[in-house]
């Protein structure tokens, strides 16, 4: 379905099956989408601000592709956005908790304050992304990557990032209290004023140059 450049402003889509359907460039301002199959339809350049995943472990938007779209204040909690690339997007003040976001593409996304708690993002690359004053709680980021990015201020409590990359990456005034980062890449990352408490560092390359030890 070509949907690309419509005004679909406060639309409820209930029970839809739109697969490979094009909305580049639409406004879906406050749209609701609610038991619907997306996978791999287009949102490129698309206005989702404001829109709302209902019953989200069943609305599935597989492979879709939201580059530079504005998902800013959306509600995607507990979606499935398997593989999605939401590169250059804006999902600042987006609630994405316990979204299942694994081998996304986030690269340049500005996920400002946004509600990542218990989000699944193995394999995910937020490179050069912003994530300033996001919250990251309790969420899985294993073998993701954070070059370059910047998290100043967010909460990172209790999160796992093994193996993760974070190469250059901005920490600083981020509390990281219980958060896992065995086997990490932190080279060249500014730590200033982190809170560090109960952080597992274990074997990860560090600031320095100098890998974690068991006994940090």
């Amino acid at each position: 379905a070509d949907l690309s450049e419509l005004d679909l402003a406060n639309c409820l889509f209930d029970s839809c099956v739109m697969n490979k359907a094009n909305f580049n460039k639409a406004n879906l301002m406050h749209a609701v989408f609610s038991n619907c199959h997306l996978d791999s339809a287009t949102f490129i350049e698309s206005n989702l601000s404001h829109v709302i995943i209902v019953n989200a472990p069943h609305t599935a938007l597989f492979r879709d592709n939201l580059t530079s779209a504005n998902l800013s204040h959306a509600n995607l909690s507990h979606a499935n956005l398997i593989e999605c690339a939401f590169n250059s997007a804006d999902l600042s003040h987006a609630d994405l908790s316990h979204a299942s976001l694994i081998r996304g593409k986030l690269q340049n996304a500005n996920l400002s304050r946004a509600n990542l708690t218990s989000i699944n993002c193995v394999g995910t690359s937020f490179s050069l992304a912003n994530l300033a004053r996001a919250n990251l709680t309790s969420a899985y980021f294993d073998n993701a990557s954070f070059s370059s990015a910047n998290l100043a201020r967010a909460n990172l409590t209790s999160a796992r990032f093994a193996m993760a990359s974070f190469s250059s990456a901005n920490l600083a005034l981020a509390n990281l209290t219980g958060a896992s980062f065995i086997k990490a890449d932190l080279s060249n990352v500014n730590f200033f004023n982190a809170i560090t408490d109960d952080a597992d560092f274990r074997d990860a390359k560090l600031p320095d140059g100098v890998f974690g030890t068991d006994d940090e």
